[in-house]
């Protein structure tokens, strides 16, 4: 399979050729955080990480429904989380013009991603509720809107799992 190809939700594949191309995406999508650096968004600002994040959101959706063709399975599902993810990368893309609006690029960790702090913030938002002092309601709106961005991550994550482990050709004729 081409790369132009895996770009095509049409077709088949097999359960290797979906496991390596998911690997290869895989590291795409965390190296495009790196776009996020408050370094580079001073420089190129905010629309290659959003051009990239959509490639990567498009990429992942014509390899899991070539997937689930050939598991003879519906895309109706991977169909909504694709449309929920790229909801998740236009609110990230807000986030993060806000977020570096607030900050100078001479700071320290100027190259540190700033899309880790807001794929983190739920996660150490709820500890802190548990084991450290009261929240305010800005802290909770904040909270709230990064599980929004986190939770098609998941979303994703567990359907490509699902998808790979989906035996071939389900209804094969004996």
């Amino acid at each position: 399979m081409s790369i132009l190809e895996s770009f095509s939700p049409s077709g088949e594949l097999e359960q290797g050729p979906y496991v390596r191309s998911m690997l290869a995406l895989l590291i795409g999508a965390v190296l495009s955080h790196l776009l996020t650096a408050p370094a580079v968004l001073t420089q190129l600002g905010i629309l290659p990480f959003l051009i990239v994040q959509i490639v990567i959101v498009w990429w992942w959706f014509a390899l899991i429904v070539k997937r689930l063709h050939n598991a003879e399975r519906s895309i109706l599902g991977v169909t909504a989380v694709a449309l929920i993810s790229f909801t998740a990368v236009i609110f990230l893309a807000v986030m993060l013009v806000l977020q570096v609006s607030d900050t100078s690029a001479n700071a320290v960790g100027s190259w540190l991603p700033a899309s880790i702090g807001l794929l983190l913030y739920p996660f150490v938002f709820f500890f802190n509720l548990v084991t450290g002092p009261a929240t305010s309601a800005q802290d909770l709106h904040i909270a709230l809107l990064a599980l929004m961005i986190v939770a098609p991550p998941l979303l994703t994550i567990w359907w490509s799992v699902w998808a790979a482990l989906q035996p071939s050709e389900l209804h094969t004729t004996e």
